[in-house]
Parts: structure tokens; sequence; C-alpha cells
């Protein structure tokens, strides 16, 4: 599994250094773009509802990331999950699993999404 927690940061060293990296600085607003075919692989949100109860947040949930090669030499799929709070934070879940392991990685993702949430 590896995890991003992205803030908002305006600062022009924060913005230029993502833009090196081919990143869009404003999470906010680029939180749901995939480099991935979403026909194919597409975009389960949770409802409001749920999201705001679960994780005090505006929007949240997963899809299959197809990865171009293994990960790690050893890891063909990717799944994500997301949790975007507005002008608070993005949190980005990747788990990474072999395709006779997609019962096991849904398991571990309902583990440790359920240990986050925002405080207000």
């Amino acid at each position: 599994m590896y995890f991003s927690f992205d803030r908002i940061d305006t600062a022009e060293a924060y913005i230029s250094k993502m833009k090196r990296f081919g990143f869009g600085w404003d999470m906010n607003k680029n939180y749901l773009q995939t480099q991935s075919d979403t026909v194919k692989f597409p975009i389960k949100r949770n409802s409001t509802s749920f999201t705001k109860n679960k994780y005090n947040a505006d929007v949240s949930g997963f899809y299959e990331l197809p990865l171009k090669k293994l990960y790690k030499e050893r890891y063909s799929k990717c799944k994500v999950a997301f949790i975007h709070k507005e002008n608070r934070a993005d949190i980005t879940l990747y788990f990474f699993y072999n395709p006779n392991k997609a019962a096991t990685v849904s398991k571990h993702m309902a583990k440790v999404l359920r240990n986050i949430k925002f405080v207000s």
C-alpha cells in the first residue's frame, strides 16, 4: 500500500516544484483526474451522505488504476481510494495486488478506510 496526504499549498515554490514533476498543484480541482480510461475503469463515487458521515469529507470513492508494468516487479493490479475535503486536503491510497488476491485487497481497503476521518 502507498498513500499520500496532499494539503493545499499555494506557495510559489511548491507550485513550481509540482509543475516540474508534471502534477497539477491545485488538487482540489484535479482530484478525480486519472491517467486511466474511466469508461473501462470507472470511478465509483460514494454517496455524499456516506462520505460526510464516514469521513467528514466532501467526496470519496475508488477506482482501478491500470499499471503499465509490474509494481516492485511483483504486483500487476492497483486499486485507488480517494477522500477529498474541500479547502483542507486530499487523501489518496494506492493498494497494489495480484488478480488472485482481489478479495483480500478489498478487505484490507475496508480496514484501512474505516480508520480515516477528518476532524472538524
